[in-house]
């Protein structure tokens, strides 16, 4: 990465909120503006969803897809290292580089907790697709395993709106904006005419586009970012290290007291104490001097709480205070928005399966921004590509091998890198157990998808033992049982899920029950800590 290029833009205010992310705050490797716009967009999602007129007045093309489009291909990609053709954005911190990522992370979880995929097939009233909405809800709880978080990757269904319906509805069809008989455009869809002629296609939803891309056959690019921060820094067992490099960083910074450890601070010092030495500085150059070293050695003041910062709902009671320099909270954090947005999308999957086959039309998404700069003497950064739709079933994705994992020294597979995260007890977030839900929904989702061979050699990856499988799981029986709105914890789950196995080929030692229990050999397992909880009654 030596030779790529550190910006993707020119240095120019024009760009806005890019010129401040690539040309301001990168400079320093902080991240505050970028990450406060992203919280405002979240939160807005969050309660007043995604208007699909917004903008119509001065845009081509309305809706939110601009904002969601600058999170999902421009911040994420950027942050994540995932960006091709240009280098990662560096970070003063292991915090500071989680912070950003779990900023923009809960925009994604945001857009698609709200998106309600519509039913194409048949016409129905506004009353009819709501009611088909909880039913939905319901099957994602009882058939796909998904219930000790169904509350949070679902909106209610009182807060759907009949507009954003009808919206969603357009996004099965290939509708246009324009067409040939119409006159003129605009100076605004200018770059769309040149790649579409008159001819311009109407934007997808933020929801449609978000979990076209996770599902993508060809595994989009969103769903290669969660593959990776779900396998970096070792997994379930690396999180603790995040802090110790801040500890390490602090250490460093102590051994020069007040002053930053920096160049500028250090020249300053240096050349004020040799003018002092000789003499030669008069009282106004004097005190211009010393203003100067005073002013190197203060360091920006930052709030040490960040009371906004909440996991799980914006109730006071899930309110806690979040540390700006904690690593581990931020880095939690992310990971819990990454699994709840593949439990989102796994949720979502059979309906918009089901109406992308019911659609007469083949559909086609066309981004409404490109962050390419301008190629000098080149045309290319002002045509905008169609990219074609196809999905799969979340179980194939996952089960397949992923190169957003080729950094890393894991194995390509990620399922047995989400199931370590079914013992993993949080010690930052307000739900302890929140990370280990979420992974066991994917685990239980997956299971209910494959055979139970295919499902334990697909869990285990190269432990073929099935060492950490069963591990993990004993882990996740120990924690302490979290107060559920819905009465479905862990615990009863995780029991549920063994006992449904029981006699599911019983003879094999591929047998799911019988590896949990230790009775296929393995000497991790789940047996002595059940004997606990029986012992407990």
């Amino acid at each position: 990465t030596g030779d790529l290029p550190a910006t993707c833009f020119p240095q120019s205010s024009e760009y806005m909120m890019i010129y401040q992310l690539e040309h301001v705050e990168a400079e320093v490797g902080a991240y505050p503006a970028t990450e406060g716009f992203l919280f405002l967009l979240s939160t807005l999602v969050k309660y007043a969803g995604c208007p699909s007129n917004l903008g119509s007045q001065w845009r081509l093309r309305p809706g939110c897809a601009p904002y969601i489009e600058y999170v999902t291909d421009f911040v994420l990609p950027r942050a994540t290292g995932m960006s091709k053709n240009v280098k990662t954005l560096p970070f003063a911190s292991v915090a500071d580089e989680c912070r950003l990522i779990n900023r923009a992370m809960e925009v994604v979880e945001a857009v698609l907790v709200r998106y309600v995929v519509p039913p194409i097939s048949e016409k129905k009233t506004f009353d009819e697709i709501k009611a088909q909405y909880s039913s939905n809800v319901n099957a994602a709880r009882l058939e796909l395993g998904l219930a000790p978080i169904i509350s949070e990757i679902f909106c209610s269904a009182e807060d759907i709106d009949e507009e954003d319906m009808t919206a969603a509805i357009q996004d099965f069809r290939n509708e246009l904006i324009y067409s040939q008989e119409d006159g003129g455009m605009n100076a605004a869809g200018q770059m769309l005419e040149a790649s579409f002629g008159k001819k311009v296609p109407f934007p997808k939803t933020p929801g449609f586009s978000i979990l076209t891309n996770i599902l993508s056959t060809n595994k989009g690019l969103l769903f290669k970012i969660i593959m990776k921060l779900l396998a970096e820094h070792g997994g379930a067992n690396g999180v603790q290290e995040c802090n110790k490099m801040i500890s390490s960083e602090s250490l460093a910074r102590s051994l020069f007291r007040e002053t930053p450890p920096n160049l500028a601070s250090t020249k300053n010092s240096m050349d004020f104490h040799a003018q002092q030495r000789q003499n030669v500085l008069d009282e106004a150059a004097y005190k211009e001097a010393l203003s100067a070293v005073q002013q190197s050695m203060l360091r920006p003041i930052n709030p040490l709480l960040l009371i906004s910062c909440s996991d799980g709902g914006c109730s006071d009671k899930n309110e806690k205070g979040a540390s700006l320099d904690d690593a581990v909270l931020w880095r939690e954090r992310t990971l819990v928005m990454s699994l709840r947005i593949l439990c989102a999308a796994a949720a979502r999957e059979e309906a918009f399966v089901q109406s992308m086959r019911n659609s007469t039309a083949s559909l086609s998404i066309v981004p409404t921004l490109l962050f390419k700069g301008p190629i000098h003497g080149s045309m290319t950064h002002r045509f905008v590509d169609e990219h074609k739709i196809n999905v799969s079933k979340m179980t194939q994705l996952l089960t397949s091998s992923s190169s957003a994992l080729h950094r890393t020294n894991r194995s390509n597979e990620i399922l047995p890198v989400i199931a370590e995260y079914v013992g993993y007890n949080a010690c930052s977030l307000v739900n302890p157990q929140g990370i280990a839900a979420s992974s066991f929904s994917i685990i239980s989702y997956v299971s209910h998808g494959m055979t139970q061979a295919e499902c334990i050699r697909s869990l285990c990856g190269d432990d073929i033992n099935g060492v950490g499988l069963t591990r993990a799981f004993s882990k996740g029986l120990s924690l302490p049982v979290s107060d559920a709105d819905d009465g479905a914890n862990l615990r009863d789950v995780i029991l549920d899920l063994i006992l449904s196995n029981v006699g599911i080929d019983s003879n094999s030692s591929l047998n799911f029950s019988l590896m949990m229990l230790g009775l296929s050999g393995s000497r991790h397992n789940c047996f002595d800590v059940i004997l606990e909880l029986v012992a407990d009654v």
